[in-house]
């Protein structure tokens, strides 16, 4: 019988794991109580964060498809640092961060948490669970089983003195100088910080302390994440003589091999003030295959029947190889993340909308642009921009940096508006517009804008 592990592993999600998880494997004994942690240090988290999400709601699943519906006892509990946010974690980190202020760090504690309810309801709610053996009525019963918690609450009033005597007392420095995220930063040239240097700690506090008070025996994270794993272990042994088990997955990487992450350019949010929902859907329509394959077995999850699906899993996989130019893993990918992220309303309405956009023979009076402002990058320009070169208003759909780069584009004949290639001396003119007042500028063959001409100044919308 294929264990809830060896599942996991299958699907390339299982990184290191202490040596007696084992017990947890058929979570037929004791109740698997798992937590995952992410620190506020923005307002929105980020397409990185989705494999750790994924992963928790998964196991959560899985856990739970081994014992009658009367008795999904296991939990998943999701932290959000309001504390360790202040200080910030030194992980894969080459310098150190910009301490935000305690009010920042409330208000992005509440963004958060709303983020992680919302996604994980979502997740819930799209599951095929009448194929499953667990009645079809397990997402309202599973919303139960999904707490969410701010370490703040307990470490915001402990007392300097009390937490060296109970909690670093245990904890040994040259043991600490071998971790990765500590041993990285002293040989650079900045160095690290003692606040950084005690991150550790907190965080293994963390898993100690929900231990003993909500019965955690199972800590999930990011490969750089494992050390600081591996103290929350020892310490709630050390503290509560209590038996706790960590496991890490793999960072979700590029094909660069550099992970996706808020502090990388061109960061992908999972906020759409922050990316569009549109340019969240292009992120996964733009996946290479060589990416995608590594990431649909991490993020979709099709069912918990049968260890997942995993043959239907397999099945796209080979669908793909064979069919490359149908580019099924990268939608596969985009409906799904967008479905998670944003609701399944909008990833059934972009899927159509997308192919229609970037389909060879567009047909912009087939266009609804009212609804596709929605969706897309918009901006707003003035009727006085009438007459005027195209070059010049490019710099204001955020597709160039610069009218510079905006006409040596227009003379590689990579800009587009409404379907029709435009040239390097063309200027705006009344007939360009759709409904007397759109324009649809699309550069390349991924980047598009739609550009709404009225009198209320340039803007964005």
């Amino acid at each position: 019988m294929t264990t809830i592990f060896q599942t996991i592993q299958s699907l390339g999600l299982l990184g290191n794991f202490t040596e007696d998880i084992k017990d947890l494997q058929e979570g037929k004994q004791t109740p698997c109580n798992l937590y995952i942690g992410f620190d506020p240090t923005s307002e929105s988290l980020h397409v990185g964060s989705l494999v750790g999400i994924v992963t928790a709601i998964r196991l959560l699943l899985l856990f739970n498809s081994k014992v009658p519906h009367e008795q999904l006892n296991h939990s998943v509990i999701f932290l959000v640092g309001g504390a360790t946010g202040l200080i910030g974690d030194p992980s894969g980190k080459s310098f150190e961060r910009t301490m935000l202020d305690i009010s920042t760090v409330n208000q992005n504690v509440i963004s958060v948490t709303n983020q992680l309810k919302g996604i994980t309801n979502n997740i819930l709610e799209s599951m095929p669970f009448s194929s499953s053996p667990i009645q079809c009525d397990l997402s309202m019963s599973l919303n139960q089983n999904v707490k969410f918690v701010n370490n703040a609450t307990w470490l915001k009033d402990i007392n300097l003195i009390d937490f060296l005597r109970d909690v670093g007392k245990h904890f040994r420095v040259n043991t600490m100088l071998t971790k990765d995220s500590v041993k990285s930063r002293i040989e650079s040239e900045s160095g690290i910080s003692f606040a950084e240097f005690t991150y550790g700690l907190f965080q293994a506090y963390d898993f100690a302390h929900l231990a003993k008070t909500e019965g955690c025996n199972l800590q999930i994270g990011g490969s750089d994440q494992w050390g600081n794993i591996v103290s929350g272990v020892d310490l709630a042994k050390k503290m509560f003589d209590l038996k706790v088990h960590g496991m890490t997955f793999p960072l979700m990487t590029g094909k660069d091999g550099k992970k996706f992450g808020k502090t990388e350019s061109g960061a992908i949010w999972l906020d759409k003030t922050k990316t569009t929902i549109f340019d969240f859907y292009q992120f996964w329509i733009n996946l290479s295959d060589e990416e995608a394959k590594k990431l649909l077995p991490q993020l979709v999850i099709f069912s918990i029947y049968k260890n997942e699906n995993a043959f239907i899993i397999k099945e796209m996989l080979d669908s793909a190889e064979k069919n490359p130019e149908k580019r099924i893993l990268q939608e596969i990918l985009a409906f799904w993340m967008t479905t998670i992220v944003h609701g399944s309303q909008a990833a059934q309405q972009l899927g159509p909308l997308v192919k229609t956009l970037f389909s060879k023979d567009l047909n912009v009076s087939t266009l609804d642009f009212e609804h596709l402002s929605k969706f897309v990058p918009f901006k707003k320009v003035t009727r006085e921009s009438m007459g005027l070169p195209v070059y010049s208003i490019l710099p204001f759909t955020g597709l160039v940096v610069s009218k510079t780069e905006g006409r040596n584009l227009l003379r590689s004949k990579s800009i587009s508006i409404n379907g029709r290639e435009i040239g390097e001396k063309d200027i705006l003119t009344k007939d360009m517009l759709i409904n007397d007042k759109f324009i649809l500028v699309r550069k390349g063959k991924k980047e598009i804008c739609l550009i709404q001409v009225d009198e209320e100044g340039i803007g964005e919308e």
